[in-house]
């Protein structure tokens, strides 16, 4: 079910593997983020990411580990485990959410980005539905 580099299996150079979470507790995260560690994984930024696939960044075992949404457990749970393991991560926030009810408010997203552990990249301004076709399919139907 996983691909062989979770298990310690070797990448072939041309992979990037990128894992994506909505939400996740401290404890697993950690987990996670220590396994990556002791494993030499490197985590990338955005652009380190786009370097990476563009052959610009040599980088060794590169990871990429994303958020969606910036739900307030970004900062509560996630980042406490960053500055503590050094691994950086990706939030793809919607803006408009930012300071509602169990979202991030603009404080933390400033202190996470300040940190150097969390690089911010929209999630669109509202996160709304795209419609890229007259033809309403898979989990949208009825």
């Amino acid at each position: 079910m996983y691909p062989p580099f979770v298990h310690g299996g070797e990448l072939d150079g041309s992979t990037l593997p990128v894992f994506v979470y909505h939400r996740i507790t401290a404890q697993v995260f950690r987990d996670h983020c220590l396994h990556l560690v002791k494993n030499g994984y490197r985590s990338l930024d955005a652009d380190g990411a786009v370097d990476w696939l563009e052959k610009k960044s040599p980088v060794l075992r590169p990871v990429l580990l994303t958020f969606d949404d910036g739900t307030e457990d970004l900062f509560t749970d996630v980042y406490p485990v960053l500055r503590e393991t050094g691994v950086t991560v990706v939030a793809f926030i919607a803006p408009l959410w930012i300071g509602t009810p169990g979202y991030l408010n603009w404080e933390q997203v400033r202190e996470m980005h300040g940190s150097g552990r969390v690089d911010f990249q929209s999630h669109g301004h509202s996160h709304g539905a795209v419609a890229v076709s007259p033809r309403i399919t898979g989990f949208l139907a009825e």
